[in-house]
């Protein structure tokens, strides 16, 4: 994840927000709870993690973005 696309995340973060995380072997769906200096604090089962923004990335929505008339 680039620092442009970790600092957009962490703007956007808010308690509760759902993450997905796929490294390796690794499937994992947490919680975003925070963002520290140059990694990401997920919640999983109950348990907080620290990933670093060298090992996420950031996929593109896949879903239209909601317009108000």
């Amino acid at each position: 994840m680039t620092e442009r696309e970790y600092s957009r995340v962490c703007r956007l973060q808010r308690d509760g927000s759902e993450v997905r995380i796929s490294y390796q072997e690794f499937n994992l769906t947490g919680k975003l709870v925070g963002c520290g200096e140059d990694c990401l604090v997920i919640d999983i089962n109950g348990r907080r993690t620290l990933w670093p923004r060298e090992i996420c990335e950031s996929k593109p929505r896949t879903y239209p973005v909601p317009t108000y008339s």
